[in-house]
């Protein structure tokens, strides 16, 4: 089964901001996803632990995000907030682990910095392709986030 990682083996990690490389954007969550990626003992992004993520507002709404290209980076900074700042687990019925944590003031301020600004700014329109972001930064403030890990062996 996956190891939930104690709060004192993960450091708070200092977020870098998007900034301009030879007249290119590199946005802050590239060397931000490696830099968590090292900090939980992970290869590559895709190794995280999460399969699925339930966000819920304060009145219900719900959105199911499934873990996958394009995911991971999202699934990435669940995972580091969980084992840095919550480390709320629970048995799911169907035999796997998940685990759950509401979207703070400081829960969203960390992923915030960790998107970086250009992410977000797109984030903040209804229309945008970083649902996720959106929901969790800007629709549904408080939220609560609910997830599957992956069994393993």
């Amino acid at each position: 089964m996956t190891r939930i990682l104690e709060a004192s083996e993960i450091s708070d990690v200092p977020f870098v901001e998007d900034k301009w490389v030879d007249g290119e954007l590199v946005k802050a969550v590239v060397p931000n996803a490696e830099l968590l990626c090292k900090e939980c003992g992970l290869d590559h992004e895709s190794e995280v632990p999460i399969i699925s993520i339930r966000v819920t507002g304060t009145r219900g709404k719900q959105k199911l995000f499934e873990v996958g290209e394009g995911k991971y980076k999202s699934a990435l900074w669940v995972w580091y907030w969980l084992n840095r700042h919550s480390g709320n687990v629970l048995a799911c019925t169907d035999h796997s682990v998940g685990g759950s944590f509401v979207m703070t003031p400081e829960a969203i301020a960390s992923a915030a910095s960790y998107f970086g600004e250009d992410i977000c700014r797109d984030a903040s329109r209804r229309d945008t392709v970083h649902e996720f972001v959106h929901w969790i930064i800007y629709d549904l403030k408080g939220a609560k986030l609910d997830f599957i890990l992956k069994e393993t062996a």
